[in-house]
């Protein structure tokens, strides 16, 4: 049997690492900040939550936002985080072609 770093390579076995660990980082913080919302205390800033989230935690935050409906129905939150989620889509097509072109030069 073939070692999981014979089938991929390790710089993507480090970024599922990183996206895993923000991620869960990313889905405490909404978590707590929904808890925090119904108790009507002290909030996490949007800004904490956008940026977590543009560090690569949207698969964190899509299922905290999903499972606990938070941030559902904020029009202003919900564009930005469009936005956020738009550039890094646009960021890992320019890798991906970043990657094949130089692959390709080779």
């Amino acid at each position: 049997m073939d070692s999981l770093l014979q089938i991929v390579p390790w710089p993507f076995l480090l970024l599922a690492l990183y996206i895993l660990i923000i991620s869960i980082i990313t889905f405490l913080t909404f978590v707590t900040d929904k808890n925090y919302a119904e108790q009507g205390v002290w909030r996490t800033k949007e800004k904490t939550l956008l940026i977590l989230t543009l560090l690569g935690g949207t698969p964190g935050a899509l299922l905290a936002m999903n499972q606990f409906r938070h941030k559902t129905r904020k029009v202003s939150f919900l564009s930005k985080f469009i936005v956020v989620v738009g550039i890094q889509v646009a960021v890992a097509i320019g890798v991906w072609f970043l990657v094949n072109y130089f692959h390709t030069v080779e």
